[in-house]
């Protein structure tokens, strides 16, 4: 019987041993650790984030130049005090940043840096306003950009450790009636950018 038990004991366990485990595919990405769990856990490196690693951090920042001939939403009461607003959207969320507003300015400059800080960003948008006391007037249409589809204008170096998407963004206010535009430029530098799967 002794010897019943130990065939038992050893064909079950070899079988046991022989099933698939979860990680043997190791869908997980950019150097994440593959952990068994009832299916499979990617434990992510600093720098990512997502069921398989696969979205990037990244620290984003703005440079908000200036911009000129915008509209006068005042009129014959007063002119317009432009104010950029920029809006960053992450997965799960979004944050909202603002540069300062210029009295009575219809070629406002600005000069001004906006760090949105490290998430994995996947786009932004960017709007101008006229600051009023009761409510504010938009001086344009609302421009959004995708930080993974660049346009034809965009520059994007890239190496395996770092990159970074420079875009200068000519703004045209969404009044026919108006030609001023707005210019600003963006950094995303990506950290422990591999870009790879295995």
């Amino acid at each position: 019987m002794g010897v019943l038990r130990l065939v038992i004991y050893v064909v079950f366990y070899a079988t046991l041993a022989s099933a698939h485990s979860p990680c043997e595919t190791n869908s997980c990405c950019n150097g994440a650790t593959c952990r068994d769990t009832s299916s499979y856990t990617c434990s992510c490196r600093s720098g990512y984030s997502g069921t398989y690693c696969q979205n990037p951090f990244g620290r984003l920042t703005f440079y908000a130049r200036y911009g000129h001939g915008l509209p006068d939403e005042d009129g014959w009461w007063n002119d317009s005090d432009p104010y950029m607003e920029i809006i960053a959207y992450y997965r799960g969320g979004s944050i909202r940043h603002t540069t300062s507003t210029r009295n009575g300015d219809h070629s406002p400059v600005w000069h001004q840096n906006i760090d949105f800080g490290r998430r994995d960003w996947t786009r932004f948008t960017v709007r101008v306003w006229d600051s009023d006391n009761n409510a504010d007037d938009a001086l344009s249409s609302t421009g959004t950009y995708g930080l993974s589809s660049h346009t034809s204008n965009t520059m994007v170096k890239m190496n395996c450790y770092s990159g970074y998407v420079y875009f200068d963004y000519h703004f045209q206010p969404g009044f026919a009636w108006s030609s001023g535009a707005v210019h600003l430029n963006y950094d995303y530098k990506l950290y422990n950018y591999y870009d790879s799967c295995y």
